[in-house]
């Protein structure tokens, strides 16, 4: 196997959290309050969102189309 040394990922600060739309419901409680924020690739490439239930505190990451 051959070592290809990479360039480590810079991460732009997150958005500000956002409320969810009202449809939304947390992957682990059910609960409906949630916020989510969306984290950009310092590139520019990618978009991926975190998603965190008010009601529990579960956090999940849904991750964006790649570029």
């Amino acid at each position: 196997m051959t070592h290809m040394p990479g360039i480590p990922v810079r991460f732009d600060p997150p958005s500000e959290p956002k409320k969810c739309h009202e449809d939304w419901r947390c992957r682990k409680c059910g609960g409906a309050s949630g916020v989510y924020r969306t984290h950009t690739s310092s590139c520019g490439s990618w978009d991926d969102d975190e998603f965190e239930c008010l009601t529990c505190g579960h956090t999940y990451w849904v991750e964006g189309p790649d570029a």
